[in-house]
């Protein structure tokens, strides 16, 4: 077959030793097999057609190979390229090609699947684990993804103690703060039965009032920055209820105070706000702050590395990766913006656009879906799909969702 010759794509000096090319056939070995039998035809016939146009009828070149790439940062994509070079000859033919994109740019077939792909992407010399380099640069990829979310920083408390020492130089704790104090209120709320909610009554109000006077009154201190609104609806409620504090707030002329029972979730909206303030702007910075970035980087690397030998084994990572599902939003992000760039490459951008359109034709853009999942997607004519659901009842859809669910579409040619 024309294009299967060896393409002059050196990947040398690249970490494509023996070593880590069978440790890759090894390690990833089952999943290439499922892709094989289970990426269709018409899917291989675009990444061959793809691999053509970028070899622009001479070599593949690593710049041409590249654009597939383009929202991978420089060394993320190094590390990806190693991927290419099955047999270690320092050049990829089309079957290499097409194997590795089957890999790249449709979703694995399982979560043990991604976490050895991510695993075997950022193991780029082959020995069976992760030292602390190769952690650092799965760890930046993985968080410097657009889809990991500030929730990462907020599992345990080192992580949102380095968090924190960001805000400190930014002076914006309160907006930390006011986060945690809010999530203590309700977690004393939640753990408390029916019967103990009445009795707790006192204990209850006297946070809630703390929270409100330290971060919700304008001109506090640690006044957040929340809709003019929202802050309005607060005090509202605030209004109709006894806020003075302590025991002397609570007795006058022999008898106990007792308030009106402040609501749980009072302060949820604005905790979302301050939430989506610092997912949005804090996060983003905090991730090209170089010196707490290397602080957290080396605190993971302790909460993974359980025998504190100094490297990662498979095993060390996936249990850790089970706790941590963000992980595998690096590997997702790459599907997709792999998908894209491939189908681009082979010419079919305009089909696909179409499809997609199609597809959003049918569903709509907003509205629902009766018993909406991502799953067992089926043709059932030219421009209609059914979707097999969730038992029962109607999902509605956010424009986040529509995408996800448009690209998966488009990847199984509907349309």
């Amino acid at each position: 077959m024309q294009g299967t010759k060896k393409m002059g794509i050196s990947t040398r000096g690249l970490a494509s030793d023996q070593q880590a090319i069978d440790f890759r056939k090894k390690h990833l070995n089952h999943e290439m097999e499922k892709k094989q039998k289970n990426v269709d035809e018409g899917t291989k016939v675009m990444f061959r057609k793809a691999y053509e146009k970028l070899c622009q009828g001479g070599d593949l070149s690593k710049d041409n190979l590249r654009k597939l790439f383009s929202n991978l940062e420089d060394q993320a994509f190094e590390d990806v390229y190693c991927l290419f070079d099955w047999d270690n000859d320092g050049s990829v033919d089309v079957q290499e090609f097409v194997l590795t994109m089957s890999l790249l740019a449709t979703p694995a077939t399982s979560l043990g699947a991604e976490q050895d792909l991510i695993f075997a992407i950022f193991d780029v010399d082959g020995s069976g684990t992760i030292d602390r380099e190769e952690f650092g640069k799965m760890m930046r990829a993985t968080l410097r993804c657009k889809m990991t979310h500030l929730d990462f920083c907020m599992k345990t408390e080192d992580r949102k103690e380095t968090f924190r020492r960001h805000l400190e130089g930014e002076y914006s704790t309160e907006t930390l703060d006011f986060y945690n104090c809010v999530q203590e209120y309700r977690d004393l709320y939640d753990s408390l039965f029916d019967d103990e909610i009445g009795e707790a009554t006192n204990d209850l109000n006297d946070l809630a009032t703390t929270i409100y006077k330290d971060f919700i009154v304008e001109g506090s201190k640690k006044e957040v920055n929340i809709p003019g609104k929202l802050r309005k609806e607060i005090e509202a409620i605030m209004s109709k209820v006894d806020t003075s504090e302590g025991e002397a707030g609570r007795e006058g002329e022999g008898e106990e105070k007792v308030s009106e029972l402040i609501p749980a979730d009072i302060f949820n909206k604005a905790q979302q706000e301050i939430y989506q303030l610092m997912n949005r702007d804090t996060f983003e910075r905090f991730k090209n702050n170089d010196t707490l970035m290397d602080n957290m980087l080396a605190q993971l690397f302790d909460e993974v590395d359980v025998d504190h030998n100094g490297s990662i084994t498979v095993a060390e990572y996936k249990v850790w990766a089970n706790k941590n599902p963000e992980l595998t939003n690096f590997l997702k992000d790459l599907h997709e913006t792999t998908f894209v760039g491939v189908t681009k490459a082979a010419g079919l951008e305009k089909r696909k656009q179409r499809r997609i359109s199609e597809a959003r034709l049918t569903r709509g853009s907003y509205g629902s879906i009766r018993g909406l999942k991502f799953e067992g997607v089926e043709r059932t004519g030219k421009k209609s799909v059914t979707v097999s659901g969730i038992e029962g009842g109607t999902t509605q859809l956010r424009e986040g969702m529509i995408v996800v669910d448009l690209f998966q579409l488009a990847q199984q040619g509907i349309g």
